[in-house]
């Protein structure tokens, strides 16, 4: 069987760059030589594949990016794209993609019914946004039977209150991150606190609690079938950006070598995110539009999903150093 990972983040200056309120801030975040080696190390893993190259711009972009807020303005410029062309489509035969270029969820179709990673934003988007994709899709709302939130930020929870009302969902999310839940969603249905395997008829998912991006955190791979047939492991790597105290980002560090691990264990082959320009999400919807959907350009081998971790370990390794070094980048954004 093969694999996928699904894994994030006024105008502010581009990296590299600095503006009137940022000037004097860039001279203390000036990268210390233990930072540009391990930001080296990752430029040296992208092999300048055009995914890799991405992943290296987006996953250091928050250990580069010199701004007031310690939030880089791409992230924030990606994540109000409002844009639903590519809400309801289908990037693998039982996968639907539904959302926004910058922040989505995805309905996985299992023989016992539909399982939701995430929820978007909020009601509204429950309502007009993942309803509408589903139905476009060719599925029915009623179906969905369980949401599987990868933490506690409002972006990835907020259409969850809707749905496990509408629809009687089951909440399955970190323990650790329960109290940063709605009540609404409180108790969960399912806490998870160690490894834990979910099965819905011949589909497997498996949890993984990955703490860093924040307490709760749940990284995971899931069974998906390509357009011509062939299974794949699906994995999400459930937070993006790197917290602003150094004890978490150490932590986020260890979650993602042991996420690695359990990735190359189980063959992931393949990448999402449920920040999709992470991962060249819509360009690869577009791609598989142009070509008529086989296979899926999601699909991108086992060795580039290891170099895919490979850059991001030494994004985050940077992180870490910058952190140790006194940088003052904060990563306050929530991804």
């Amino acid at each position: 069987m093969a694999g996928v990972v699904i894994g994030l983040a006024g105008a502010a200056a581009p990296p590299g760059t600095t503006t009137a309120a940022g000037s004097a801030a860039s001279a203390e975040r000036e990268p210390t030589a233990e930072v540009r080696r391990a930001l080296d190390d990752a430029t040296r893993a992208t092999r300048t594949t055009p995914f890799l190259q991405n992943a290296r711009v987006e996953w250091c972009r928050q250990i580069e990016t010199v701004s007031p807020t310690g939030n880089p303005p791409e992230w924030v410029a990606q994540l109000a794209d409002r844009d639903t062309g590519y809400n309801g489509e289908h990037i693998f035969e039982n996968v639907v993609f539904l959302g926004y270029p910058g922040t989505s969820a995805y309905a996985i179709k299992t023989t016992e019914g539909i399982v939701l990673v995430d929820a978007l934003w909020n009601d509204s988007d429950a309502r007009n946004v993942i309803v509408p994709g589903l139905t476009a899709a060719g599925l029915d709302p009623k179906d969905i039977t369980h949401i599987v939130l990868t933490h506690e930020h409002e972006d990835h929870y907020g259409g969850a209150t809707y749905l496990k009302k509408t629809y009687g969902a089951k909440i399955v999310a970190g323990a650790a991150g329960e109290a940063g839940l709605p009540a609404a969603l409180k108790p969960l249905d399912r806490a998870v606190s160690g490894p834990t395997t979910l099965s819905f008829g011949s589909t497997r998912m498996r949890l993984l609690p990955t703490p860093g991006h924040t307490p709760g955190t749940v990284s995971i791979t899931v069974t998906v079938r390509d357009f011509d047939g062939r299974r794949h492991v699906a994995g999400i790597w459930g937070g993006t950006a790197q917290p602003a105290a150094l004890e978490g980002r150490r932590q986020m560090a260890a979650s993602l070598a042991a996420f690695r691990t359990a990735a190359g264990k189980q063959h992931v082959d393949s990448v999402l995110s449920t920040h999709p320009f992470l991962v060249m999400g819509t360009r690869n919807i577009d791609a598989l539009r142009e070509r008529g959907t086989r296979p899926s350009p999601f699909v991108i081998g086992e060795q580039e999903v290891r170099r895919n971790f490979a850059v991001m370990t030494s994004c985050v390794r940077a992180g870490v150093l910058q952190k140790q070094a006194g940088g003052v980048h904060e990563g306050k954004w929530a991804g």
